[in-house]
């Protein structure tokens, strides 16, 4: 239903999502049903941040328009801040002391992929990281976050050389072979 009537208003997807989460804030169904759009406003995403319902407001913080403000009071007010830790580690808004301390106290929980692909990690997470990572899939995640820099490569081709050993057949080896000719040093790759 919400599909069919984003496609029916062609230029007004926000405002008609809006109106319509407006008028059904008491349907969880229909709320867990919107909330994956991103054409909500931010000011939505806000007030339902505020939902009793902690599924409601994890959905929020999965949202991409979800701003830095909403995800820090959802961090800072709910009872058990770790159900939203992953959902956190993976969001481009979150801010980086939040980012921090979600890798400082339970990344093992939370998982390392997360933080591996988030472009706004702190660098001296993704640091660590590179140099420390063995998940095939941690290592894929930091090769494809934009944010790795040639200092980085540096320290993931390290590990990788060291704790792969130089796997041919291993996807992460050869996607660090097709990056190392295009690092320049100081430049993003």
């Amino acid at each position: 239903m919400i599909a069919s009537a984003l496609k029916q208003n062609p230029g007004r997807e926000r405002a008609w999502l809006d109106s319509s989460i407006r008028a059904r804030m008491n349907d969880r169904s229909f709320l867990l049903a919107a909330l994956p759009y991103d054409s909500i406003s931010p000011g939505i995403l806000d007030t339902l941040a505020n939902s009793s319902d902690s599924r409601i407001a994890l959905e929020v913080v999965r949202n991409p328009g979800t701003l830095a403000a909403t995800l820090e009071r959802i961090y800072k007010s709910r009872s058990y801040p770790d159900y939203f830790s992953q959902a956190l580690a993976a969001h481009r808004h979150t801010p980086p002391y939040i980012l921090r301390d979600l890798y400082n106290r339970s990344h093992t929980t939370t998982g390392d992929i997360w933080f591996a692909a988030n472009p706004v990690t702190p660098r001296e997470i993704l640091a660590e990281l590179a140099r420390t990572a063995d998940d095939t899939h941690v290592i894929g995640a930091l090769l494809e976050n934009p944010s790795l820099d040639c200092w980085l490569q540096g320290q993931l081709a390290r590990n990788l050389m060291k704790r792969q050993n130089r796997d041919a057949d291993n996807p992460n080896v050869q996607r660090l072979a097709e990056l190392v000719p295009t690092c320049t040093p100081g430049a993003a790759l």
